[in-house]
């Protein structure tokens, strides 16, 4: 053979390497992102919530699809984590799905059965302390560091979860349990129960 021939031969091997690289590195890529998918519905079908949803965000990474944005959300409406369904499920209709009026009427049913939810929890609690306080009874409470910490924390979810839901209740309520938590920190004695 030749040196042109040679040169050429080696030229279109390499040049035929190159095109061809990407499309290997694509498919090896592709063949990891279904295998993280399928494990993830896998173990999603077998009630592993946690660990399903870290399978679908890591087949998300790789091949970013939004049917595995919907299950993510999915996944975790069926577990009643309903703060994180609807952050998924927003995340899916940002890409303009065909199903997206189905999908919003899911997040708004969501929003709507949050409310509730800490509604009834938020009467719960005072029909607690109503009922302690007509058994003669009062709530004591020490305030530490970790009890004002944790009235932090809840204000914190509470503001997640009024941004969320567009709730100004629950804004509210976050602002109050703020509000709370400065108030025990300075030492200052608490207001009145009414």
């Amino acid at each position: 053979m030749s040196l042109s021939r040679k040169l050429v031969a080696s030229t279109a091997l390499a040049l035929s390497t190159l095109v061809l690289c990407p499309t290997i590195a694509r498919a090896d890529v592709r063949t990891e992102a279904r295998r993280h998918f399928r494990s993830g519905m896998a173990l999603l079908e077998s009630g592993d919530i946690e660990t399903g949803v870290r399978e679908l965000e890591a087949a998300y990474r790789l091949m970013p699809h939004p049917n595995v944005l919907f299950n993510i959300a999915r996944a975790y409406y069926d577990a009643g984590n309903y703060v994180q369904a609807i952050l998924y499920y927003e995340r899916y209709l940002a890409g303009g799905p065909p199903d997206r009026e189905a999908v919003r009427q899911v997040v708004d049913t969501l929003r709507g059965q949050m409310e509730r939810q800490m509604a009834m929890a938020y009467s719960s609690d005072e029909e607690q302390g109503r009922a302690d306080t007509a058994k003669g009874g009062t709530a004591e409470l020490t305030v530490t560091p970790e009890v004002i910490q944790a009235i932090r924390n809840a204000s914190a979810q509470f503001e997640e979860i009024a941004r969320v839901t567009h709730s100004e209740p629950l804004l509210e309520q976050a602002k109050t349990l703020e509000e709370l938590a400065i108030v025990l920190n300075s030492g200052a004695p608490r207001p009145a129960a009414q």
